[in-house]
């Protein structure tokens, strides 16, 4: 019998140590799996040891028929911390992963877990990790399979039987101070406690309240950013300009919220700012990943976010960075990230002072303190811009037990630190990382901004309030390291609810505003009855103040007002002009509403009487262009009519109601109305007689008023004729000293355009020459020209077109001189000439050659010699394309095409060089000869001449 207990026993022990050594395998390889281990990491893999080595204990003392011995179990070590190595600011460490489905979490036996020993100059004010003693849980789980929890319920000092089954169970837990107890039973023993008397409630599953999207994101819930999405805040409508390497704006964490933006990186800036780096893009998911159960969650994830690309691989280039702060600034951000710097000096002169313009416009700029520190904790005195201006916030990194990471530098610029290491984000191609760097430390305390921003008041009244923000982020932050501000942690780890919590309430005077005008300031007797005035009154809130018609008071009138109040804190009444006096009236409007805030502004009416009564009337002033007119020099007479009525209005519509009386050698005149009230007409003088002339005209308006007006002007005899000899006087110019000309098609300048003046001895314009009396001579060859139209634009000018295409073609400007002879109708002739220069422009694309290359040493360039694997040859087609003056046409599409005979055997495009030249290479399955046909040319601006020099190329039978 002793024997049987025995090798019970020795079974029984090696069946509880190899499932020690098995709980020891399955708990290493996830711990090894990392290479970095944060100090919450550690305490919670101590207590799962724990935990494991108690439950070990407790089924060896449930083996009643086993006698109690000590079991040795065999402890795991923590795997060797790694030391992190410095990583640079703009190249963050990333390990690329997959879309995960997070696990849910499962809630711990211990709800808190001890935090790790800290130095005595490191105070622990964080209230998302506060300092918590051990905590001693008696290990409960269930031992046996056919049992369950259960919740025993006694009634107030009810008292069990020690025959209860209750006695007989091992698994009992009695909660202190309460009434209750948790035990472990098997359905029979639960039935017999009911038969008992005995309250039992069965265990109930519950889910963990924590969204496994927090789980990924520790980052956000370290900072304190899930409670404050709990209550609804989520940045919704806050402007997020991100300066970096650009966004992957497709990402489905960040489609939804992404704005827009800009490739800063070119010139003239793109409107593609596509991440193809990743860095910008794993900064944009710390910000603003969305909230949608799955792969982490940005610290605002509803916040707007826009996309300023200022560089690529690595760089960011200062000049971009200059460019985005200022579209920042221009398109109204509320918050910058500044993921980069330098300490190069010329990044002070391209940077600080749009830094500055950007913070005095209101726009909060946060920025990474750099990637230089070490785990010894030196002091960096150099300046690290821009994270070194005074306009900025500068942000360090911290890991999850809010230790500074040893990449982030050490200096005075430090302002405030957030999670940076080991962080989850979205990556490029729809995939999420792991990184580490102050870069991502930063888009950390940039959504903590943009949750407040929203909340927080301008309690200075400077009509900004990114001053607040950094005064409530920076004195809200929990404190690490020496007391205050010191290098390794600036002020300390950004905690957002406490800083929600500490949001200060602006303070505003009870006041009350008004503001009170009319619809007219001046009112006549006689044609005003009354003015409406309005009065708009709000209080210290600028909310309209409703109820207050009784409390309204007008000065210096004398009338009862009646005030109505439509919409709300608008009121209107009407004051009759009889209640003012004659003249200037300065009413003063005072409201007072019901704390006795009392609001007063002036308006000033102004009063005139009526209008004496005037006898209507017609009033015409008329006036002749000269009073004295010449035979042979003047060839009219302009008469100016100006009528107004007895307002000194001007009367208009009477040009029909001019009529002329006298002398009866004026039968008709017609008027012209230039201007309202204003009429002119002209009378040819070569009708009227040598002498003094008096006209005389009625005029009457449309109420039969009538007026008169009388005018005199003396028309002289020509000076006597010294018989001039017969000439013409003759002026011409080019309409542009250059003309832009094509060799093909109707474009550009068609004609070249001559204005010529014709005058004869006497100095009056010869009009009506015939285009025959035209003729026109190209001076550097003698060759006629072709007049296409000669026109004339007035009296005695000509516009003369001329065909261009009869002028010599030259790529490069030319100077040309145009004789013109003229005839008048009296076959007087005379020519003059003038000059102009053309500058043709070429057109058309044509193949000047096509040959086929020699063996070369250009590698990217198959050689004709070239033999192919497997019977087949390369082809190596060289076309030149030159346009109609022989000159080499470069960017120039080029599309070839190998033929067999008339099979197609491929088809390429290649583009020509700045010497004309396109070449492609073509590997064929085959050998043999084949020829090579160009398509097609493109280039803007040009045609393409079709057409291929004949062509072939043999290539020999591959011997391999």
């Amino acid at each position: 019998m002793k024997k049987r207990t025995t090798i019970k026993y020795l079974g029984v022990s090696l069946l509880l140590l190899s499932l020690g050594v098995l709980v020891f395998f399955i708990s290493i390889p996830e711990a090894l799996a990392k290479e970095t281990y944060s100090n919450q990491e550690i305490l919670q893999w101590k207590y799962n040891q724990k935990k494991k080595e108690a439950e070990i204990k407790y089924n060896i003392q449930k083996q009643k028929e086993v006698p109690q011995k000590k079991v040795e179990t065999k402890k795991t070590t923590l795997p060797k911390k790694t030391i992190q190595k410095t990583k640079p600011l703009v190249t963050p460490k990333k390990v690329i992963q997959k879309k995960v489905t997070p696990k849910k979490e499962t809630a711990p036996l211990v709800t808190k877990l001890p935090l790790p020993e800290t130095s005595s100059e490191q105070k622990q004010k964080d209230s998302f990790s506060p300092q918590t003693k051990n905590i001693t849980t008696p290990s409960f789980s269930l031992s046996n399979p056919n049992t369950n929890r259960y919740l025993v319920t006694y009634k107030k000092n009810e008292t069990v039987k020690t025959t209860s089954t209750i006695h007989r169970l091992k698994k009992r837990l009695p909660l202190k101070r309460l009434n209750v107890e948790i035990i472990e039973a098997t359905p029979a023993e639960v039935a017999l406690l009911k038969q008992e008397g005995l309250t039992i409630t069965p265990d109930v599953a519950m889910e963990s309240t924590s969204i496994p999207e927090y789980n990924l994101s520790w980052g956000v819930r370290k900072i304190g950013a899930e409670q404050i999405h709990n209550l609804g805040i989520k940045g919704s409508g806050v402007k997020v300009a991100i300066i970096d390497s650009g966004i992957d704006y497709t990402h489905p964490e960040i489609a939804q919220y992404y704005k827009g933006g800009l490739d800063v990186t070119l010139v003239p800036s793109g409107t593609n700012p596509m991440d193809t780096w990743g860095h910008g893009t794993s900064v944009a998911g710390v910000i603003g990943s969305a909230l949608n159960d799955s792969n982490g969650v940005g610290v605002s994830p509803q916040v707007e976010l826009y996309a300023l690309k200022a560089g690529d691989s690595g760089t960011i280039y200062a000049s971009a960075a200059a460019y985005a702060m200022d579209w920042a600034i221009t398109n109204g951000m509320h918050i910058t990230n500044s993921s980069f710097g330098s300490k190069n000096p010329g990044v002070k002169v391209w940077l600080e002072t749009v830094y500055q313009r950007a913070k005095d416009a209101g726009i909060l700029n946060i920025v990474a303190v750099g990637n230089t520190g070490t785990c010894s904790g030196t002091l960096d005195p150099e300046p690290f811009y821009p994270a070194s201006f005074s306009s900025v916030i500068a942000v360090g990194a911290v890991d999850e037990g809010n230790n500074r990471a040893c990449f982030s530098r050490i200096s005075n610029d430090i302002d405030i630190s957030a999670p940076g290491t080991n962080i989850y984000s979205t990556y490029l191609n729809h995939e999420f990382g792991t990184f580490d760097g102050t870069s991502l430390a930063t888009p950390h305390v940039v959504g903590a901004a943009a949750l407040l921003w929203n909340l927080v008041p301008d309690i200075n009244h400077n009509g900004r309030k990114n001053d607040e923000m950094e005064s409530l982020l920076l004195s809200t932050a929990s404190d690490f390291g020496p007391l205050g501000k010191d290098p390794l942690y600036g002020e300390g780890v950004v905690n957002v609810l406490n800083a929600y919590n500490n949001i200060p309430e602006e303070t505003i005077e009870q006041n009350l505003l008004l503001n009170a005008y009319v619809d007219k300031n001046t009112l006549k007797q006689g044609v005003d009855i009354e003015a409406t005035i309005t009065v708009v009154i709000r209080n210290e809130l600028n909310n309209p103040v409703s109820e207050l018609n009784n409390a309204i008071t007008v000065s210096n009138v004398s009338a009862v007002l009646t005030w109505s109040e439509e919409p709300q804190g608008h009121y209107t009444t009407k004051l009759p002009i009889s209640a003012l006096q004659i003249g200037q009236n300065i009413l003063q409007i005072t409201a007072q509403d019901t704390r006795g805030k009392t609001a007063n502004q002036n308006i000033t009416l102004t009063v005139i009487e009526k209008d004496p009564v005037v006898d209507p009337a017609i009033n015409t002033t008329l006036s002749v262009n000269k009073n004295t007119f010449k035979k042979g020099e003047d060839t009219e007479a302009v008469l100016t009519l100006v009528i107004k009525d007895e307002n000194n209005t001007s009367v208009t519509g009477l040009s029909s109601n001019i009529v002329p009386v006298a002398p009866s050698s004026i039968s008709t005149i017609t008027w012209t109305e230039e201007t309202a009230g204003t009429y002119k007409a002209t009378i040819p003088l070569e009708t009227l007689s040598v002498q003094t002339h008096n006209i005389t005209l009625l005029t009457t308006d449309s109420r039969e008023i009538t007026s008169t007006n009388t005018i005199s002007f003396s028309l002289l005899e020509r000076d006597p004729d010294p018989y001039p000899e017969k000439t013409l006087v003759m002026s011409l110019n080019s309409k542009k000293p250059l003309y832009t000309l094509y060799t093909r098609g109707r474009r550009g300048d068609q004609y070249i355009t001559l204005r010529l003046i014709v005058k004869d001895e006497y100095g009056k314009a010869v009009n009506k020459i015939p285009r025959q009396n035209f003729i026109a001579k190209l001076n550097e060859t003698g060759n006629p020209l072709t007049i296409f139209r000669a026109t004339e634009v007035r009296r005695g000018t000509y516009d003369i077109k001329i065909d261009k295409d009869l002028l010599p073609a030259s790529p490069t400007e030319s100077t040309f001189h145009i004789s013109l002879e003229v005839k008048d109708k009296r076959e007087i002739s005379a020519d003059t000439d003038t000059e102009f220069s053309t500058l043709f422009k070429a057109s058309v694309a044509k193949v000047i050659s096509l040959n086929y290359t020699e063996p070369s040493t250009n590698s990217s360039l198959a050689s004709v010699s070239q033999t192919i694997p497997n019977g087949g040859s390369a082809v190596n087609p060289i076309v030149v394309i030159n346009d109609e003056f022989g000159r080499p046409i470069e960017g120039a599409k080029v599309t070839l095409r190998v033929m067999d005979g008339k099979k197609i055997l491929g088809t390429k495009v290649a583009i020509s060089g700045i010497d004309g030249k396109a070449s492609a290479t073509f590997i064929l399955k085959k050998s043999g000869c084949f020829t090579t046909n160009v398509v097609k040319i493109t280039k803007k601006g040009y045609a393409f001449t079709k057409g291929t020099p004949e062509n072939t190329t043999c290539n020999p039978t591959s011997s391999n």
